[in-house]
Order: structure tokens, then C-alpha cells, then sequence
């Protein structure tokens, strides 16, 4: 059990909260890359199979990056919720080693 204390302490939340920040940063922005229909990204729509027309071409391509821009924005909304929960741990643990006396410098001193 002390070493699940130790893994998950204040600083593996706060380094998942970092990674929260710049997954939602990311996940948003290729979201409304697909939303406006960026060229760069055809190739991850998957438009694998021939088209009779130009009309089908085109409604094919609509779909797929509708598809893939939704799922973006979910895969975003996600990575807030784990960024909120990580705050909350964060904060919460942060406090404990407060109250308890320990402190993030005595806790490393002690390492030494």
C-alpha cells in the first residue's frame, strides 16, 4: 500500500494534469481542423473505397469528417474531466501532506 501512496502522490496527478491541458489543447484544435475540413487531414477521413460521381465523393468526405471532428470534441471533453478529477485529487492530497506535517521539501529531504 506504500507504494501505490508513493506512485500516486501530488506530482503524478499534477504531471496528469499537465498532460490533460495539452491533450484537450490538441484533441480541440483537430477537431475544428476536421469541423472546417483541413486537406492535410483527407487522408485520416477514410475514404478507401471508389465513388461514382463527384457528389458522392464529396458526401462521403462530409461524413467522414463530421465523424472524425465529434470525435475530437468527446476525446476532448473527456481529457476535462480528467484534468477536474486530477485537480481534485491533487488538491486534496496536497492538503493532507499539509496537515500531516509533511511538506513537499520535507518529504524529499527525507529521501536524501
Amino acid at each position: 500500500m506504500k507504494f501505490l501512496k508513493k506512485v500516486f502522490g501530488p506530482r503524478c496527478y499534477l504531471c496528469y494534469m499537465l498532460l490533460s491541458v495539452w491533450a484537450t489543447i490538441q484533441m480541440t484544435s483537430m477537431g475544428a481542423f476536421f469541423w472546417v475540413h483541413a486537406v492535410g487531414l483527407l487522408e485520416d477521413v477514410g475514404l478507401h473505397e471508389e465513388h461514382g460521381s463527384a457528389h458522392e465523393f464529396y458526401e462521403a468526405a462530409d461524413e467522414g469528417y463530421r465523424k472524425r471532428a465529434y470525435n475530437c470534441f468527446i476525446c476532448a471533453g473527456l481529457y476535462v474531466v480528467t484534468f477536474v478529477v486530477c485537480c481534485f485529487l491533487f488538491f486534496r492530497k496536497s492538503r493532507s501532506h499539509v496537515k500531516s506535517g509533511h511538506s513537499m521539501e520535507a518529504v524529499e529531504g527525507n529521501k536524501a
